[in-house]
């Protein structure tokens, strides 16, 4: 079953909705997608939190060839498009089906194949696209400074009151269930993704090691998500951990998902606190590791955009035929979070950053199956932006944020950001 591709063929049918569960435990909500909402997990039933009643009406509806009402208009506009969305994407990607399906193809209860695990949100950096939910810089500055501004009003502040933090006790009895949970399904897993914050800066990284070392999982592929914001030196000492469970044949495969947007100051701003001469050296020793699974994970935001290209030439300068660096990528997700959902490219209106996208797609190579996807789903994004339209007072809200921004950390960025002065007067 693990090298077939995903069985059903209706016309919405998404692998992820079936395959992928994300749960993060300081809110204790889980989700089958990073484009939809959450769902509470019932503490009293912690271990059924793949198969919560809005999953499975998505999965019944999807079973009928129809799309979630509102939750899956992400992939929908880009399809309509005629794009390459996230669910034809995954739906290409063999293995990762769930066993239930073997039989039964109907099948709407079923044990995930990946678990992603958001375990707390400490971390060491404050992109500008996050929140504190899943940043304790980002969470010590609003502790500081307030509510960024754009979020202030009655609406968000229920919705922010909503998604705070259950207590420690909670979260830490959540903890203990998952790995419950773990000791039981671990060999049904084919992925384990460790996300933060920053998981080298987590105590649960390091219970992650105990745990491999106690309970084999010669199956399972495990994706580490970093921020790459870390010594060398314990860097290092990790990545000899890792290979030791590989040889040793706890671990099927180890992969580390570097973070990273672009390159030069744009990317010093909104990913607050990276250092890129940092980032790179300890990348380029990722890359000799040839046993590790490499890949960048980028979010494209309105700021972004323009300077993509020189971090795909950087990845294909290091690309060889031993050694693949794969790249994946999505729109910035703003939803609730007022101060994200401002910086999506779409405000700007179609045909905007059309130039921007030929330079990316003429740096993207096609030698792969995992570049020829690449390249069609940037493709499908920009595709998906044609059909925007223009929003100045999303601009507007853009260009208050960024000057809130500057005001708490003594930024500017109209010097990095000069095309979008331009927007000064017109909106």
């Amino acid at each position: 079953m693990s090298d077939k591709f995903f069985p059903l063929n209706t016309a919405t049918a998404c692998k992820l909705k079936w395959a992928w569960s994300t749960i993060v435990l300081r809110t204790g909500t889980t989700k089958s997608c990073h484009r939809v909402e959450g769902d509470k997990i019932d503490l009293a039933d912690f271990g059924n939190f793949h198969n919560t009643e809005r999953k499975v009406q998505h999965r019944e509806l999807m079973l009928q060839g129809k799309w979630p009402e509102g939750n899956c208009s992400y992939c929908k506009i880009i399809e309509d498009a005629g794009g390459q969305s996230d669910r034809i994407t995954h739906n290409n990607i063999p293995g990762c089906v769930p066993e239930e399906l073997r039989n039964d193809l109907s099948a709407t209860v079923v044990v995930p194949k990946i678990l992603e695990i958001y375990f707390d949100n400490i971390c060491n950096m404050g992109c500008i696209y996050c929140n504190k939910g899943f940043s304790s810089v980002l969470e010590h500055e609003y502790n500081k400074f307030g509510e960024y501004s754009v979020n202030a009003n009655e609406s968000t502040k229920l919705i922010a009151k909503s998604s705070e933090p259950d207590s420690l006790d909670t979260i830490n009895l959540r903890k203990e269930k998952l790995f419950q949970w773990l000791n039981k399904n671990h060999n049904s897993l084919e992925r384990l993704h460790f996300l933060g914050g920053e998981p080298f800066f987590q105590p649960e990284f390091e219970r992650m090691f105990d745990f491999f070392e106690k309970n084999p999982c010669p199956g399972l592929e495990y994706n580490i998500v970093t921020n790459l914001k870390i010594s060398h030196k314990k860097l290092q000492q990790y990545v000899e951990k890792l290979h030791t469970l590989v040889e040793c044949g706890h671990l099927k495969r180890v992969d580390i998902t570097c973070s990273i947007d672009c390159f030069g100051y744009e990317q010093e701003y909104v990913r607050y606190g990276l250092d890129i001469d940092q980032w790179k050296q300890n990348f380029l020793y990722l890359v000799d590791q040839s046993w590790i699974y490499l890949s960048i994970n980028q979010t494209l935001n309105s700021l972004t955009i323009k300077t993509i290209p020189e971090l795909i030439k950087f990845i294909n300068n290091h690309k060889t035929p031993e050694r693949e660096i794969n790249h994946f990528f999505g729109l910035v997700v703003g939803g609730d979070d007022k101060h994200v959902e401002c910086q999506h490219p779409k405000y700007f209106g179609p045909g905007y950053f059309n130039n921007d996208f030929d330079n990316i797609l003429q740096c993207m190579n096609e030698d792969t199956w995992q570049e020829q996807q690449a390249k069609n789903y940037m493709l499908g994004i920009k595709k998906g932006l044609q059909h925007s339209t223009r929003d100045d007072q999303q601009i507007s809200r853009l260009i208050d944020f960024l000057d809130e921004i500057d005001s708490r950390r003594n930024l500017n960025w109209r010097s990095v950001f000069p095309w979008l002065t331009k927007e000064l007067d017109s909106v």
